[in-house]
């Protein structure tokens, strides 16, 4: 039984952890979708290089003065307004070059924000999940804890009500044996009241056991009970004894309630199957309407 005890303790412990490992799972395969992929920029630029006019001459050697540019190829002059119109070429693509970089940059920032709402969302979703996880997993907990404390004071109130019914149980049971050998009473007729008062308490005892020794849902003898049960059993055989000798109008029953009494007793620390098994709660009353009817006649 406490090796079941430990069991069950354990495999609580170990769900609690598998859910934690799972959760920690859950965490880790989001991250890994979340930032599996790095974020590109699909907008492409293409630069290309800027066109000349055919009027221009490439030359390799040239001259510069105050006015114009005064190239020695040929005796062939370039005229400045051309190198100005080259020029203001040169400042279109430039600012076209600039006015794209700033729509990258935008774009950039852009999907830099988006990437950071995208996280923000997801990392405050974790931790809603995780500030709930923290408030359900405690108090599943404390709820299991106050049922398993509850089950562990139930049943020690229990042994203890059942170890006090039966050391009652076995003073009245010695009262009344002491009863049937000693002559401390001379007058028969009180012998016989204070016989039946011990018995019926004993009687009324054994009828309020049945709550202590067996469960009420199953209907079966409770594991930690046998020994009780047996205790009991024992006793009530000394008792019967006792009787049988005193007289011999009883004597049949006393000889059935004996026999019954010995095969429960082997049924108990043997193990052996009976058709009418003492761990059911109702062989259990039966019997002890039986032995009520006989004593009492």
């Amino acid at each position: 039984m406490e090796l079941f005890k430990k069991t069950k303790k354990d495999y609580d412990v170990l769900s609690l952890i598998a859910m934690v490992c799972l959760y920690i799972i859950l965490l880790i395969a989001c991250a890994v979708c979340l930032f599996y992929k790095t974020p590109q920029l699909e907008h492409k630029i293409c630069y290309s290089d800027p066109c000349v006019s055919s009027n221009y001459t490439c030359v390799d050697e040239y001259q510069l003065d105050s006015s114009q540019w005064v190239v020695v190829d040929s005796c062939e002059v370039v005229c400045q307004d051309n190198i100005c119109a080259y020029k203001s070429k040169l400042h279109e693509r430039v600012k076209n070059i600039e006015a794209k970089t700033d729509i990258l940059v935008a774009d950039l920032r852009q999907e830099t924000n988006n990437i950071i709402n995208k996280v923000n969302g997801w990392l405050a979703f974790w931790i809603a999940v995780l500030a709930l996880l923290g408030a359900i997993f405690p108090t599943i907990l404390q709820i299991t804890n106050k049922k398993r404390v509850e089950r562990s004071y139930q049943k020690m109130v229990n042994d203890l009500q059942t170890m006090v019914q039966s050391n009652r149980l076995c003073i009245y049971i010695n009262s009344i044996c002491l009863n049937l050998d000693n002559k401390l009473l001379t007058d028969m007729s009180i012998r016989l009241s204070l016989q039946k008062y011990l018995a019926n308490n004993i009687l009324d005892l054994l009828s309020n056991f049945d709550s202590l020794l067996y469960s009420e849902e199953s209907q079966q003898l409770i594991n930690d009970n046998e020994c009780h049960l047996i205790i009991i059993l024992v006793q009530l055989g000394a008792l019967l004894d006792q009787y049988q000798l005193t007289g011999r109008e009883r004597r049949r029953d006393i000889c059935r309630m004996q026999n019954q009494i010995e095969c429960y007793l082997v049924q108990l620390l043997r193990g052996e199957p009976s058709e009418d098994p003492i761990d059911r709660m109702e062989t259990y009353r039966r019997f002890i309407r039986f032995m009520r009817d006989s004593l009492n006649n």
